[in-house]
């Protein structure tokens, strides 16, 4: 009833009224917005005579950061995020038109959207604070988008030609493409090395480039479950693990870059995206069904913990606060 009440919310209604000699219950749930130190007065009244008809006392918490899981729901053109474990969801963005890939730049905390057949890249702030903005267009369709903020850079995949694999400036200056002869699908760069993987829809590979791109699309690095639809990949660069889905096998790969071996980790019911926290021991994927999965590093403890929203086309992780 008094103080930071927006920080402090019921998460259960209670028996009313209450008889004599009787009880119920209630909690109360503590979901900061911002950091820092919150308070609350909560009341509990009575139909006793004054003084004794209000019973009050304080809760009170501190905020602080909380790693969010951010993904794309592309038939309801929304942009959604939650806890890392499902809880808390909210939509971020809403009205897009055709979302698919999605990234995160922590150190300046943008999130880059790709609209397939919006043809656009689009740039906003991770809190939602203001819209979306058009930072490229006639990109040719973007499927998967990557940063690369160490070096400044924004990827992107395109399913559509007559060029498949961009690269520009994280304001989308100084675009530049290159024509793959395949169907990218995923893309993902590893910020502290040259390498850049890219995902082929079409034959199930994975292919690998410098992330100039100077040197072309690059050979094919890694042979996916031979039926095609390789979709979207993720990096560990932690542990020089790379991640992937497999759409039409249902299934969750990943291999040793160093030793690249395909290990199928999971089944994902028609997987379209993946993203990896390697401090935590994460691997996120969304699939077809409008579905939002997690499991450990190695597949194990496989659990559903979203669904609605769309397919997801697009995964990303805010880690850093």
């Amino acid at each position: 009833t008094a103080g930071d009440t927006s920080q402090f919310a019921l998460s259960n209604t209670t028996s009313s009224p209450v008889a004599a000699g009787g009880s119920t219950s209630f909690k109360i749930r503590f979901d900061p917005s911002t950091v820092g130190g919150k308070s609350a007065t909560v009341t509990v009244s009575s139909d006793a005579p004054v003084p004794k008809n209000l019973y009050t006392f304080t809760v009170t918490g501190t905020g602080s950061f909380a790693p969010k899981v951010y993904w794309t729901g592309r038939d309801n053109g929304i942009v959604m995020k939650a806890n890392l474990n499902g809880s808390n969801p909210e939509t971020v963005f809403s009205g897009l038109y055709d979302p698919t890939g999605l990234a995160i730049d922590q150190s300046n905390n943008y999130m880059y959207i790709g609209e397939c057949y919006g043809n656009s890249i689009l740039k906003a702030p991770l809190d939602g604070s203001t819209s979306p903005t058009t930072i490229s267009t006639g990109g040719g369709g973007p499927y998967g988008v990557a940063v690369d903020a160490v070096n400044g850079k924004v990827y992107w995949a395109s399913f559509l030609g007559p060029y498949n694999l961009y690269s520009a400036n994280l304001d989308g200056s100084g675009i530049f493409g290159i024509p793959s002869g395949a169907l990218p699908f995923g893309i993902a760069v590893n910020p502290y090395t040259s390498d850049l993987f890219w995902s082929d829809y079409s034959y199930g590979l994975i292919f690998r480039t410098d992330k100039s791109l100077a040197s072309g699309s690059g050979a094919p690095f890694m042979g996916g479950g031979g039926y095609g639809a390789a979709g979207g990949l993720a990096i560990d660069s932690t542990n020089n693990y790379l991640y992937w889905v497999e759409q039409a096998m249902g299934q969750v790969c990943r291999m040793d870059i160093s030793n690249p071996v395909r290990q199928v980790i999971a089944g994902g019911g028609s997987p379209d995206s993946i993203a990896v926290d390697p401090a935590d021991g994460w691997v996120f994927w969304g699939n077809h069904y409008s579905q939002l999965w997690r499991s450990n590093l190695d597949g194990s403890n496989a659990m559903m913990i979203s669904g609605g929203g769309g397919r997801i086309y697009g995964i990303a992780l805010d880690l850093v606060d």
